[in-house]
């Protein structure tokens, strides 16, 4: 990671604190794609709010740099910093039995999307999904986003220092829905295309690194016009006994096929909001020695045990232990309500939440 990725990082991350949502926003593909290994591990230690997202580099953005001209990545809501409650204050909302469901997916895709090195990640972060086909860095890459029911996808992200004020240009209609382009103000370069779903609800799509023949609008619309419709409870290898009420729904949730750093089939990352902490969970396949503890962890270091041909690690930050963490013994009480099912996908739940 160069010098101009750190800064770039630093000043999502610094904006994403401050920043209200919605509609300020940051690209999630990139984002993933430049805090992988140790840096995406730094991120997670970062204080307050920002570790929220800090947690796997969610807000790294793929900003318009002067002079360069691949088109642009389309971006992220962000993600609200929330005021420290008070233990007394109104539990979170209760947990879906399934913290990672969509009504979208794809269906047609580019040849260059089947290639190796390929990983493709889902994600659920405050109500919006998105399902990123990661080719690299420097290759092609696709991102599909719905946005939670009443929101559309703004025309003014700011993703500080840059101001970007998009321009709308009527796009041909998605299995007859209206849709549109969101384009740079020069008119040179399309951010995404966006259209409504059967649902009513806003879905975006948008590639990047591409050639024309790859990702210009003629692809764009055909795999829009072929997405897939209808909800999808995704299946997870993990189950939860009887969390407290504190913790209800995760702020985001992360699937990713394969593990970004290469140690393993799939990794997946929940972010938790508690009583104005954040309370994180990593699952991989326990690929090392066996007993050898996880390696690259930031400060504080997390609890990890491997059960099930598993390694499950938890973290807790943001200034001291939540009182409803505490209440269950700590982060070795919430690893005790915690089950790993198993590395094979065949076995994964979308029952994750037992009350």
């Amino acid at each position: 990671m160069t010098a101009t990725d750190h800064r770039e990082l630093s000043i999502a991350l610094s904006a994403l604190a401050d920043e209200p949502a919605p509609p300020a926003a940051f690209d999630i593909t990139t984002s993933i794609t430049r805090g992988r290994a140790r840096l995406q591990r730094r991120y997670r230690a970062a204080a307050g709010a920002v570790a929220v997202v800090a947690a796997v580099a969610l807000t790294a953005t793929m900003l318009m740099r002067p002079g360069t001209t691949a088109p642009a990545v389309q971006t992220l809501p962000a993600v609200t910093a929330t005021p420290a409650p008070t233990p007394t204050s109104t539990t979170a909302p209760a947990a879906a039995s399934d913290p990672l469901s969509t009504e979208v997916s794809y269906g047609w895709l580019p040849d260059w999307v089947d290639q190796p090195g390929r990983i493709d990640r889902e994600i659920q972060a405050k109500g919006l999904y998105s399902a990123n086909k990661d080719t690299g860095r420097s290759i092609p890459r696709l991102n599909l986003q719905l946005y939670p029911a009443g929101v559309e996808p703004p025309l003014n992200p700011q993703s500080p220092p840059y101001d970007i004020h998009l321009v709308r240009e009527d796009a041909p209609p998605i299995n007859g829905r209206t849709a549109y382009w969101a384009n740079l103000p020069s008119g040179t370069q399309t951010w995404s295309l966006r259209w409504l779903t059967p649902s009513g609800r806003w879905a975006e799509l948008a590639a990047s690194n591409g050639t024309p023949e790859q990702t210009g609008r003629d692809v764009l619309l055909r795999v829009a016009n072929g997405v897939r419709y209808g909800h999808r409870d995704v299946p997870l290898p993990v189950q939860f006994t009887n969390l407290p009420e504190e913790f209800g729904t995760p702020d985001m949730v992360q699937l990713s096929r394969p593990d970004p750093e290469g140690r393993g089939a799939w990794n997946l990352y929940l972010n938790f909001k508690v009583q104005g902490r954040t309370v994180t969970l990593e699952l991989r396949p326990d690929t090392d020695e066996p007993g050898t503890m996880p390696t690259g962890h930031p400060s504080p270091a997390p609890t990890c045990q491997s059960r099930n041909g598993v390694w499950i690690c938890a973290a807790v930050y943001g200034g001291g232990t939540p009182p409803a963490l505490d209440e269950i013994g700590g982060l070795s009480g919430l690893l005790s309500r915690t089950e790993p099912i198993g590395v094979d996908e065949r076995d994964w739940t979308t029952d994750v939440f037992v009350r």
